[in-house]
C-alpha cells in the first residue's frame, strides 16, 4: 500500500470498540468504481407553496430532480477492513 493515495472520510469509524464492528479502512482499485450522471435535469414550477399548517404561504417555488449513481464494476477490487476483536 506504500505509494497509494490516501483519502480520509469523516463518516468512517474513528474509534476501536471490541463489542462492535470497526470498519476503519477501505482499500482497492478505485479505477473499478464508476459514477454516472443522467444527462439533463428536470425542473417543475410550483405556483403555490404550503406551510406546515397546510395553508398557502404566498410563495412560489421550483422542484428540481437530477439522478446520480455509482457502482463498483468489479466488487472484488475493494476490501473493507474490520478491526473488531
Amino acid at each position: 500500500m506504500a505509494g497509494w493515495p490516501v483519502y480520509e472520510n469523516s463518516n468512517m469509524d474513528g474509534t476501536l470498540n471490541g463489542a462492535a464492528a470497526d470498519y476503519v479502512l477501505i482499500s482497492g482499485d478505485f479505477q473499478q468504481y464508476v459514477i454516472l450522471d443522467r444527462v439533463g435535469a428536470t425542473i417543475e414550477f410550483i405556483p403555490h407553496l404550503f406551510k406546515g399548517s397546510f395553508r398557502p404561504s404566498g410563495q412560489r417555488g421550483f422542484y428540481q430532480h437530477w439522478r446520480v449513481g455509482g457502482h463498483a464494476i468489479v466488487p472484488s477490487a475493494f476490501e473493507l477492513t474490520n478491526y473488531s476483536g
